[in-house]
């Protein structure tokens, strides 16, 4: 019994009627053939029961599906090659389907088990073919399904073909058919023509048998009555314990599309001894249209595996339009001499070539055309018949074909395009001379302006810089002259910077400032002298004299203040003369004949404040700059001896440390510190500015 083939739509329609029952009764036949048709043609191991594919697929969360269908699609692609078939389904083909299945809606499981199918067909037709008079196509359940269920199911599947069939064959369908095949009959025989016409020649003869091949055919077969032409003819192994098949391949000479071919095949051994004969072997259901070849998908197998040669004989041929060519002699199909290469002399092959294409572009022309009488062989390579004008590949004219072969022709065409390519390469390197030149004047003006661009930046750049250093020496002189101006500042304002000249010293010619009182250099008063001592008009009868600068009375033959000690009656100069400074030892120690100099003290010297004078006074505001150095005369020296004794509460005072008091000059970082008023003097000061004091020693 032979193997079914199976249809896709109507396992997905049947399925959906019957809400999948009909899916496992579908599946389950289904794997039991696939074993049957791969059994011994594939290393893979058979497919275990679908009940245990169904458990496994549930265990695995879905993974041992793939895997089971990318070994089942391994399985028919390795039997289909032991049948001498070429398929491009394979595992890996129905695993990619499934994977991309996402990226198309869904509907990449679909094509998978589309492709499936129709490999799982093709493997059927072959091993049906191998069956005892080809096989019983009916098919039908596998035995191991119980009968009840396979009688449901084919009564299903019959059911579901009527419906299809009525569908089809309705009046509907057919008025559609009919209008759609009114418009596209003339745009389908012409694509038909055009697949075929670059693509397919009578010399189209790659192996069709994928084992050992022991005979093959080296040109084209051909039986002058014949409508059509063996282009392949092969012995080949067909298993591993050496039987052997015959493969066949049919080009339609003719206009009508061929749709079915019966064959007479006689077999010899390498003897050329009869080994038997086939008859009315028979290729159905075909579409071969013009121009067109068919393979054999399966071979016709050969009853003896020593067979190594076949004659053939074409008994019937049956075309679309349902006539039918018959031939009741015994002449075989030969094969024919093959065809020569095209080699012209004087190298004319690449101007025929030429000349071809200008009628026949894109094809290729590796012969020489040739006329034998019965047939005549085209450039291209294809056979035709005697009666035909054309080529039946590429569609060349004959008597233009043929007439290229006239040589002086080619040559007078080949020197009249050399010509035309010298002019037309002239032309072409004049015009690039004229483009070479532009660009290079076009490139010399860039160059030009950007060398002028460059000059006017460097330009400016340089008066840039030399506005730069103008401006700078500018400032350079600017800042000079403040500089100048600011040291000189400082060398006129020595002491702090910022006071003016006053005027000079009257007596050593040295600078001073305003309010300076005494020179810095030698002591001299800086103040003009008003009168220093001035006698009061006696105001009553009390004979006293009114000391004219701090108002005590003295007495009147006094000369000197008892109080400030100024002269009395007496006018100074301008400018007092300092006189002579003694040291306080001597001052006090002085005898009372001799004239003695003793600087002013401290208000806060004990000496001082013992004196009947300060006693008097006490209390009184005198301006500490009117405090002058007088000359101690005896009467005062006893006076002032007198007060420092008589002073309440005090003992008498040590002139040693009268002396180391008065003239103790400390010395500080900011300069000198008088003894006498505290005024801070520079540190190469030698007198007082402020009193006059000497206090360098």
């Amino acid at each position: 019994m032979g193997v079914k083939k199976r249809n896709f739509w109507m396992l997905i329609l049947l399925s959906a009627i019957t809400c999948g029952l009909y899916g496992l009764y579908w599946w389950f036949c289904f794997i039991e053939d696939s074993n049957r048709i791969c059994e011994g043609r594939s290393p893979e191991k058979p497919s275990p029961n679908f009940l245990i594919v169904m458990l496994l697929t549930i265990v695995t969360c879905g993974i041992y599906y793939y895997i089971w269908m990318y070994k089942q699609g391994n399985r028919l692609a390795d039997a289909a090659a032991s049948y001498n078939m070429r398929t491009q389904t394979t595992g890996s083909t129905l695993l990619l389907w499934y994977l991309v299945g996402a990226l198309l809606c869904g509907l990449g499981p679909f094509v998978a088990f589309y492709l499936w199918i129709e490999s799982f067909n093709r493997v059927a037709d072959a091993y049906n073919g191998q069956l005892p008079g080809g096989g019983d196509f009916t098919g039908g359940p596998s035995p191991e399904v119980p009968s009840a269920v396979a009688a449901v199911a084919q009564k299903m599947e019959q059911g579901a073909g009527n419906l299809a069939g009525k569908i089809q064959n309705s009046r509907g369908i057919n008025d559609i058919k009919k209008k759609v095949g009114d418009k596209v009959k003339g745009q389908g025989a012409q694509k038909n023509v055009q697949a075929y016409r670059y693509l397919v020649t009578s010399k189209y003869r790659d192996p069709i048998s994928q084992g050992n091949i022991r005979v093959s055919n080296t040109s084209e077969m051909w039986q002058p009555d014949a409508p059509a032409v063996i282009t392949q003819y092969q012995i080949a192994d067909t298993s591993q314990d050496g039987d052997v098949g015959l493969f066949l391949g049919i080009q339609n000479m003719t206009e009508k599309t061929i749709s079915a071919v019966y064959l007479d095949i006689v077999y010899y051994n390498v003897l050329k001894e009869k080994l038997g004969e086939l008859s009315n072997i028979c290729y159905l259901d075909l579409s071969i249209g013009k121009g067109q070849i068919f393979e054999t998908g399966s071979p016709v197998s050969l009853p003896d595996r020593s067979t190594r040669r076949c004659d053939i004989v074409i008994r019937h041929i049956v075309y679309a339009d349902e006539t039918i060519w018959s031939y009741e002699g015994s002449e075989s199909f030969i094969q024919v001499e093959a065809q020569n290469t095209l080699n012209l002399p004087d190298g004319l092959n690449e101007e025929f070539v030429r000349q071809m294409h200008a009628s026949v572009p894109d094809v290729n022309y590796p012969y020489l055309p040739e006329d034998r009488g019965m047939y005549w062989f085209c450039a291209c390579g294809q056979l035709n018949g005697a009666g035909s004008d054309s080529c039946l590949a590429c569609g060349a004219e004959k008597a233009r074909e043929f007439s290229l072969l006239d040589l002086s022709f080619l040559v007078n065409e080949r020197d009249i395009r050399l010509e035309q390519e010298r002019t037309a390469r002239e032309e072409a390197e004049r015009l690039e001379a004229e483009r070479r030149a532009q660009e290079e004047a076009l490139r010399a003006q860039k160059i030009a302006e950007r060398n002028q661009k460059i000059e006017e930046a460097q330009k400016k750049a340089k008066g840039a810089l030399s506005a730069v250093k103008n401006r700078g020496s500018e400032y350079y002189a600017k800042g000079e002259e403040k500089i100048k101006g600011a040291v000189m500042s400082q060398k006129q304002d020595s002491m702090s910077g910022t006071a003016a000249i006053q005027g000079t010293c009257p007596k050593c010619g040295r600078p001073y400032r305003a309010g300076d009182k005494f020179c810095m250099s030698c002591g001299t008063s800086l103040k003009p002298a008003a009168v220093q001592a001035q006698v009061l008009p006696d105001t009553g009868s009390t004979g006293k004299t009114r000391c004219g600068k701090c108002g005590m009375e003295n007495d009147g033959d006094s000369k000197f203040c008892m109080g400030c000690g100024s002269l009395l009656g007496v006018e100074e100069a301008a400018y007092e003369k300092p006189q002579e400074t003694l040291s306080s030892s001597e001052a006090v120690h002085l005898d009372k004949k001799a004239p003695v100099s003793l600087e002013k003290q401290p208000e806060s010297n004990e000496a001082m404040a013992s004196a009947p004078a300060y006693k008097e006074n006490e209390g009184k505001e005198y301006d500490q700059d009117e405090l002058r150095t007088v000359v101690l005369t005896p009467e005062m020296a006893e006076q002032m001896a007198a007060a420092s004794q008589n002073k309440a509460g005090d003992g008498p005072a040590s002139s040693d440390a009268f002396e180391e008091e008065v003239h103790q000059v400390r010395q500080t970082q900011e300069g000198r510190v008088c003894p006498s008023c505290g005024y801070v003097n520079d540190s190469d000061s030698m007198f007082c500015m402020s009193c006059g004091s000497r206090i360098d020693e």
